[in-house]
């Protein structure tokens, strides 16, 4: 590794940029991972095209995308119970960003409402601010 001008430490090209015990953790988590987000790709485009919105049980059938989103819930609890403590910090601060960005987002449209403007997006404008947020500071984080 380099000192920088700051003192920190950067790779240098002749070292591998992931251990084997990090490419087998990485890889872990994607199998677990990537079939959960493409089950709930799936599930949700069918919802979309299939389900007819003037049905009574159309608010049954909106809950189904959910159920994918616990196995990844599940395979990103996994990666970070298996992470080492340098990950762990960086993932439980960049979501820590997200969750302030949320919850700033929530306020905002809180009181949007009270002064009488509402949107049917809402949940998903400040699901959006908070992931956004959590993976530009992540990518921020990460760069330092």
């Amino acid at each position: 590794m380099d000192q920088t001008e700051r003192g920190t430490t950067r790779r240098t090209e002749a070292e591998p940029a992931w251990s084997a015990g990090d490419r087998q953790r990485r890889n872990a988590y994607f199998k677990e991972f990537i079939p959960a987000i493409l089950a709930y790709a799936v599930i949700l485009v069918l919802v979309l095209v299939l389900v007819d919105q003037e049905s009574s049980w159309a608010w049954l059938w909106w809950q189904l995308p959910i159920l994918p989103m616990v196995g990844v819930g599940v395979a990103f609890y996994r990666f970070l119970r298996q992470a080492d403590e340098y990950i762990r910090t960086v993932q439980f601060q960049t979501m820590a960003v997200g969750f302030a960005a949320g919850i700033f987002a929530s306020l905002v449209f809180g009181f949007l409402g009270i002064a009488g403007i509402t949107t049917r997006a809402t949940g998903w404008v400040v699901f959006g601010v908070a992931v956004a947020a959590w993976m530009v500071s992540l990518g921020w984080v990460g760069r330092r």
